[in-house]
């Protein structure tokens, strides 16, 4: 809906929000780009001189797509919303926002999946179970926050979205904390059997104790913001217009950072500070080694 009932009033109280729009979308592009300058020759030493795979081919999608996609957005805002707008034009710019962010969230947890995957010892069912979570998750989230509500967004005439979003976007969020959360259990339990292994100096394994916690603190990083966000929207009033840049280019840096660490820990090891957001995603290759998370047949063998 948009109300243009109190148009002089309502247009002139909302140059914050929108600047507060456009830098958000601003401070997305910059830290994507910062964080592909800085991570350059990490990412041509283990994604574009590294052999086509799977993983490495989420890495160039995430990392330039959320660049491009952002770049789109801000194109959009300067060029479309810098005077009153129809119902059309907002959603079509709320459309060029949430699908970006959907999509990288996505590819986020794609790498999550592989990771528990890889610590099941890719076990068929396990797959299975991970598959269906992810799209039952993301089924809901399209049926609650795109086809059920999104004609009810309300905008303003500068398409900030105004007032509280429809309550049914709710089941929306609660659907993807539920699949993280999920993730992030399956994490923990597996990792928690191997907590009582030590290697040579008497420490319980790095591997082990870093993908524990990074496991964690991808998780509490990316959805402590977030319910923060939908906690405001539904209480005091929406900040969509900034979260959903900041949140999108979280994601995409988050990716981006898990594989690479992934990739350079099938040739390094581990840093031992500091958070590395590691994963593994064929931690066979890492037999033999002091940080060896063994197969439950060895483990149960022993």
């Amino acid at each position: 809906m948009l109300d243009f009932d109190n148009f002089p009033a309502e247009l002139a109280s909302e140059p914050i929000e929108a600047l507060l729009r456009d830098l958000a979308i601003v401070a997305s592009l910059v830290i994507q780009v910062y964080d592909l300058l800085a991570t350059y020759h990490t990412e041509y030493k283990y994604i574009w001189r590294a052999p086509p795979n799977v993983v490495n081919s989420i890495h160039i999608f995430s990392r330039y797509f959320g660049i491009v996609s952002q770049l789109s957005v801000f194109v959009f805002s300067v060029v479309k919303l810098s005077h009153p707008n129809m119902k059309e034009t907002c959603e079509m710019f709320l459309a060029l926002q949430l699908l970006p962010f959907h999509i990288q969230l996505c590819t986020l947890e794609i790498i999550l999946i592989l990771r528990v995957y890889a610590l099941y010892t890719k076990r068929p069912f396990i797959g299975i179970s991970l598959l269906l979570l992810f799209l039952a998750e993301n089924s809901l989230v399209v049926f609650f926050g795109w086809v059920w509500s999104f004609n009810n967004f309300p905008f303003s005439p500068n398409c900030i979205l105004s007032g509280r979003p429809p309550q049914v976007v709710i089941y929306a969020n609660l659907a993807l904390l539920s699949g993280h959360f999920s993730i992030l259990c399956m994490t923990i339990v597996k990792l928690s059997q191997y907590t009582t292994l030590r290697d040579a100096s008497g420490q319980c394994p790095q591997l082990i104790r870093v993908l524990l916690r990074d496991g964690t603190f991808v998780f509490f990083g990316t959805f402590t913001p977030w319910l923060f966000f939908v906690l405001y929207a539904f209480f005091v009033g929406t900040v969509a217009h900034i979260a959903i840049p900041l949140l999108s280019g979280t994601f995409t840096i988050l990716t981006c950072r898990l594989i690479l660490n992934m990739q350079s820990m099938r040739s390094t090891p581990p840093p031992t500070d500091g958070v590395a957001l590691t994963t593994c995603f064929a931690i066979t290759e890492f037999q033999g080694t002091a940080t060896t998370i063994p197969s439950e047949s060895n483990t149960a063998a022993s």
